[in-house]
């Protein structure tokens, strides 16, 4: 290249250049600015899809019949199975479980059956929802022959805005001295029977997760094929496959590299489930805070050699032993080449082995045998498809081998990293873990090149990018310090429910907890001739935050109910919950009700769900008309 086309380049680039560094003052800007414009943009359009359908009476579905819970014992793991209705859901952190009968019997760790939904809730901060199915295990320890009793706890809410009081269920179930244990003929049985068909494929499609995953493990496969150990083996592998010196058709090509490929992906797969099953049995364990830690350690220690501290592979003698089973394997045929490629997965080379052991302690963690094998069946799968591509077609289809590598096997590095900070996140502070994704972020930006000054206008959109990553760990960090503590003064403001953000005009509701509070309340304003607001609240219910701090406070909502009694039924922790709510045949809150001056309740101002302030000042102007 002449001075004066390295000169046209570098001005190109520094053209190219000038858009990026604009761009990136706008991310970093959007990234502070972030939680305020996201608040605001999130509150307006949920405010008005709501304030927009709110207008009519939502036929919700009894407790029972949005959640039905069913249970079982075997192998000395309880299981419980709650079939959600659509449109409904349930929170993670609000299941609990006690053991009431007999006497020292004791239960491990809930075990999810997903991950679950997050979901940003005004009482409860960043939380975990359900939807459609749940299924929860639980290892029982020091049980005896006798029948077990466990008392279930769990609560749940309508996507249209009701929260169902916290429902309590108590189960019997036999414990027989064999591990073939078996649920007590009781409702709970029944409910199994009744719910077995319908909760098992339809509530896999709905997840959606088996086959999100599957793809997955597939693509990081393929990323695996891309490191710097692996690709440059990639034509030697092919060579020795199809035969020395031997030119094969495509066909051939095809079947051959396809034998070695199922060969390498059936062995992972093998492993996989024979860690899903060790996994299955020792769930409990693996859930334990030290044990958790432990594994992140590991997968920090396995990062490091993908970021080239170290090289992670078998013994020398047993890799040499290896190689050598291999090289007598003739090329050729589709048994030979099969055989190579379990030969290849037993071998494992540097750049794979760590990720590889990460996958396999992911999926021990999971516990479940089928997805262990059809994840790793779809990494091997993954990892052979370069393979398959060139003994198809031939070098020429694939890339060439170069440094753009290393970042391939850093990219590994920091993947590892981050699944080990994912399965700490809820064991650490909320503001040390966005700390800590801020920081890995940074890595990964500093691994793409942000820092690099390249002239090569080749690598603009790489640390276009990488430039971006940093940013947004910048923010994260930032955020970490100053946004966690704004999260929980707001969430304390949440709990003093009966005043505003202006504490000298807090809003005049009377708070009532039973039945005759309720009586002596309408009563005393019936004989006043006071027209009555009447609000069922509780401070798990985020519609009921919602309507205090923006309808309930809106000025002219105020003027409107000037002359109303505001009365409110407490929820919260109220032995007294049912009764209330059967008092008007309600499910949960919220609820909002209007009483005349005479004390009848004017059934058609009913409000069952949240009502921005403009649709709830619309609604009061229509009532007192």
């Amino acid at each position: 290249m002449n001075a004066a086309q390295n000169n046209f380049y570098m001005h190109v680039y520094r053209l190219a250049l000038q858009p990026v560094k604009f761009i990136s003052l706008v991310l970093l800007a959007l990234c502070f600015a972030a939680p305020a414009l996201a608040d605001s943009l999130f509150s307006n359009t949920q405010r008005a899809s709501l304030g927009a359908t709110d207008t009519q009476k939502y036929d919700f579905l009894p407790a029972e019949q949005a959640f039905q819970v069913s249970g079982e014992i075997k192998d000395n793991l309880l299981h419980f199975s709650w079939l959600i209705a659509d449109g409904y859901y349930l929170y993670k952190h609000r299941f609990q479980f006690t053991v009431e009968s007999p006497e020292g019997a004791v239960l491990g760790e809930p075990q999810f059956s997903q991950a679950g939904k997050p979901k940003k809730d005004p009482t409860f901060g960043d939380v975990t929802a359900f939807y459609h199915q749940v299924d929860i295990t639980l290892a029982l320890q020091e049980i005896s022959g006798s029948p077990l009793t466990v008392k279930v706890r769990y609560q749940g809410c309508a996507d249209q805005g009701l929260c169902y009081l916290p429902q309590k269920q108590t189960l019997t179930f036999a414990v027989p001295t064999t591990n073939n244990a078996g649920v007590d003929t009781s409702s709970v049985k029944k409910n199994s029977r009744d719910t077995e068909s319908a909760t098992g494929l339809a509530s896999i499609l709905a997840e959606k997760g088996f086959l999100f995953n599957l793809g997955l493990f597939f693509i990081l496969g393929v990323g695996l094929c891309f490191t710097p150990c692996v690709l440059p083996m990639v034509p030697i592998l092919s060579s020795i496959i199809i035969g020395q010196g031997e030119r094969a058709s495509a066909i051939k090509g095809f079947l051959l590299s396809g034998a070695y490929v199922l060969g390498m992906a059936s062995t992972y797969a093998i492993a996989g489930m024979i860690v899903g099953v060790s996994g299955e049995q020792i769930q409990v364990i693996l859930q334990q805070p030290a044990v958790l830690f432990s594994f992140a350690a590991i997968f920090i220690v396995l990062s490091l050699s993908m970021f080239g501290f170290y090289e992670l592979q078998l013994p020398n003698s047993l890799q040499s032993k290896l190689n050598a089973i291999s090289q007598k394997q003739q090329g050729g045929t589709l048994i030979s080449a099969a055989l190579m490629g379990v030969l290849a997965a037993l071998i494992a080379s540097p750049c794979v082995s760590a990720p590889l052991m990460g996958a396999l302690l992911y999926i021990g963690h999971s516990g479940d045998m089928w997805f262990g094998g059809a994840a790793l069946l779809a990494l091997g799968l993954g990892m052979g498809a370069p393979l398959v591509v060139l003994g198809t077609t031939g070098a020429n289809a694939l890339p060439k081998a170069g440094p753009w590598m290393d970042k391939i096997k850093a990219i590994f590095g920091v993947l590892l990293l981050a699944t080990g900070l994912w399965l700490t996140k809820h064991l650490v502070p909320d503001s040390l873990e966005y700390m800590l994704w801020g920081f890995l972020l940074i890595l990964a930006s500093i691994y793409l090149g942000a820092f690099e000054n390249s002239s090569n206008h080749k690598h603009l959109l790489f640390r276009a990018i990488a430039i971006s990553t940093l940013v947004a760990g910048a923010a994260l960090i930032f955020h970490s310090i100053n946004g966690y503590t704004l999260a929980n003064n707001s969430a304390d403001n949440s709990i003093s429910h009966t005043g505003t953000d202006n504490q000298q005009n807090p809003l005049p509701f009377e708070i009532l907890r039973d039945t005759p509070a309720l009586e002596a309340a309408l009563q005393d304003a019936r004989d006043k001739g006071q027209p009555v607001m009447l609000d069922y609240f509780a401070e798990w219910c985020t519609s009921c935050i919602e309507m205090e701090h923006t309808s309930f406070s809106d000025p002219t909502a105020r003027q409107l109910l000037s002359g109303h009694r505001w009365l409110q039924i407490d929820l919260t922790n109220n032995d007294h919950a049912k009764k209330l709510l059967d008092r008007y045949q309600l499910i949960g809150p919220p609820a909002i009700l209007f009483f005349d001056e005479n004390g009848k309740e004017i059934n058609q101002a009913r409000i069952y769900a949240y009502k921005a302030p403009k649709p709830f000042i619309k609604h009061l102007q229509q009532l007192f008309q």
